[in-house]
């Protein structure tokens, strides 16, 4: 499956969750810190987000039945460190993915929080928020993203912060 489509090596990439749909389409959501991801026309996010030294994007990637083409792939982040941790497929093709964001300008749509509540005090605290976002079937749109999360009041620059770490779709 890895071998079908090549990645080009600029910076880290990691797949943290897969999903198959009824059709046989996977969806896979993780972090990477290339600026030459491959994405598709017509992704939500075409071109990387945050800076490698901070971190790097979350992806989110839709592979054809055969695993030899993508249907679509796309960045997800600001400026700061991104994360996908965890992916979900809706009946109709919708991926729900999960993750961690330390960026203030995390793309959002229909949020019930539209921005970052960690409270960052300074580059070495690990003030994050979840996110939870919904991308449509042909991941060309957000049907939502969302920050979850509130204000890290910890004194210690090792401080955790907020993570979404799973996700599931009801009927």
């Amino acid at each position: 499956l890895v071998e079908a489509i090549p990645v080009p090596d600029s910076g880290t990439d990691e797949g943290f969750g897969v999903a198959v749909d009824f059709t046989g389409f996977a969806y896979v959501v993780g972090h990477t810190a290339s600026t030459n991801f491959p994405t598709t026309a017509g992704a939500v996010q075409r071109q990387f987000g945050g800076g490698t030294e901070s971190g790097g994007d979350a992806f989110v990637a839709k592979l054809n039945q055969a695993g030899s083409a993508l249907a679509y792939s796309t960045y997800l982040g600001g400026l700061e460190a991104d994360v996908g941790r965890a992916i979900a497929v809706g009946s109709g093709g919708e991926a729900c993915v999960t993750g961690t964001t330390k960026s203030s300008n995390f793309p959002t749509a229909n949020a019930i929080q539209s921005r970052n509540a960690s409270g960052c005090i300074d580059n070495f605290s690990n003030c994050t928020d979840a996110f939870a976002a919904k991308l449509s079937q042909s991941g060309d749109n957000l049907v939502y993203s969302t920050y979850l999360g509130g204000a890290s009041r910890g004194s210690s620059p090792f401080q955790a912060g907020d993570s979404g770490a799973g996700i599931a779709m009801d009927q």
